[in-house]
């Protein structure tokens, strides 16, 4: 989708911090830069296993539990 965009293929809608070196680079221009997403969104991929790492898996419960009191 990234590479569509900057080939001029049409819009995207993505938070700025994922495009700063194209916006940076001039190969994106930010169209309606007041619009904002009211949420926040990741995903996380890792091998599908029957153990997770506990690691991982703390990871993730971090990554959820920061992302849900910043949008309170």
């Amino acid at each position: 989708m990234l590479e569509a965009a900057v080939q001029g293929m049409g819009l995207m809608f993505i938070s700025a911090s994922y495009i700063h070196k194209q916006l940076q680079a001039g190969t994106l221009t930010a169209v309606l830069p007041a619009i904002q997403s009211a949420k926040k969104q990741l995903w996380a991929y890792y091998p599908k296993s029957a153990f997770t790492p506990l690691k991982t898996r703390m990871f993730i419960d971090h990554l959820k539990q920061q992302l849900a009191t910043e949008q309170l």
